[in-house]
């Protein structure tokens, strides 16, 4: 991370604040791609190699929201563009990963749905949850705190259903986020970023 705060500070890539934010400095964007670099060394250097071919194409949406994000922060975006690269990255998982809402649970009487809305729903959940993690980094803490629990809880939930390469994702991001937190709570030196 003090890598990457040097290199975002000596090029401007900062995150400048408004109206809308609640830090009161410049404060450099692209602690997400610290993140994504420790949690992919962390799963190169864990994870079985027999089993890496599962995580395919989880892998390929990670990498097009990462290239994305950060593109997005080095010079911004249009939404356009950025809600292209979120619903390419959706795709992917929803078609050749297969994860996909197929199922309430009852919820409003509702229980097995068809393809069609199993489809739209999932990508409106994928999507949702990509942009909410967005907008909440800017608060020192909070977004990666959140990231925390939420990967914490995954992690213990896959491990509990014996899905030990998920579990060990879940806890390589949380490892990660960790090792960025350091460096996000208040004051904070860097944020996520779109990243």
């Amino acid at each position: 991370m003090p890598s990457i705060i040097r290199i975002a500070t000596d090029r401007g890539i900062l995150d400048i604040p408004d109206e809308r934010k609640a830090h009161l400095r410049l404060t450099p964007s692209l602690g997400g791609i610290g993140i994504f670099l420790a949690f992919g060394l962390t799963l190169l250097l864990m994870a079985p190699m027999s089993q890496l071919h599962e995580l395919r194409f989880f892998l390929i949406a990670l990498v097009i929201i990462v290239i994305i994000g950060a593109r997005d922060d080095l010079a911004p975006l249009s939404p356009w563009i950025k809600l292209l690269g979120q619903l390419l990255s959706a795709g992917i998982l929803m078609v050749f990963a297969d994860v996909r809402i197929q199922d309430l649970g009852g919820l409003f009487g509702i229980y097995a749905i068809t393809t069609f809305w199993s489809y739209v729903l999932s990508g409106i959940a994928l999507i949702f949850l990509i942009n909410s993690f967005n907008l909440i980094d800017g608060i020192d803490g909070l977004c990666s705190s959140v990231s925390l629990l939420i990967l914490s809880v995954l992690g213990v939930w896959f491990a509990g259903f014996g899905e030990s390469l998920y579990s060990l994702c879940a806890f390589a991001a949380a490892g990660s986020v960790i090792a960025f937190m350091r460096f996000n709570i208040t004051p904070s030196r860097i944020f996520m970023g779109d990243t």
